[in-house]
């Protein structure tokens, strides 16, 4: 993810900063290291994006080895490769997800018919700042 906006949303609701350590090797990403305490805690994972959830998957599962007793995630775009995504992010130790519509798969029928994943409609914040910009 991001981390200065993790940071940033640490520091607006007082709690620590955890974050997994990532190695990219050809194409291929890997956990290899939980950097702060989560035994005990609820995770919420922030990224901007999944496609294939494997590297939201394997942050859960390492959070989750590490102790954390529930991970969740926020995601700006669920922008799944395939439908079946959502159901393995949820087999994967993700207990539930919350994203916005900004992408055709938060429609998928396993995601509205899931209690495991909210889905915020933007659709107000992009007419009204559609409105401001032609006015």
């Amino acid at each position: 993810g991001r981390p200065q906006w993790v940071k940033s949303y640490a520091a607006y609701y007082g709690v620590p900063i955890v974050v997994v350590d990532k190695n990219r090797v050809m194409g291929q990403t890997k956990v290899v290291n939980v950097i702060g305490d989560v035994r005990g805690k609820t995770v919420i994972i922030y990224d901007d994006m999944t496609r294939s959830g494997r590297s939201l998957i394997d942050a859960a599962q390492a959070y989750r080895q590490a102790g954390a007793v529930d991970v969740q995630a926020v995601l700006s775009h669920l922008a799944l490769s395939r439908e079946t995504v959502a159901d393995e992010l949820i087999a994967g130790g993700i207990s539930h997800v919350i994203s916005t519509n900004t992408h055709p798969m938060a429609y998928a029928l396993n995601v509205q018919g899931s209690k495991q994943f909210t889905i915020v409609d933007t659709t107000s914040i992009f007419a009204d700042a559609i409105r401001r910009i032609t006015e």
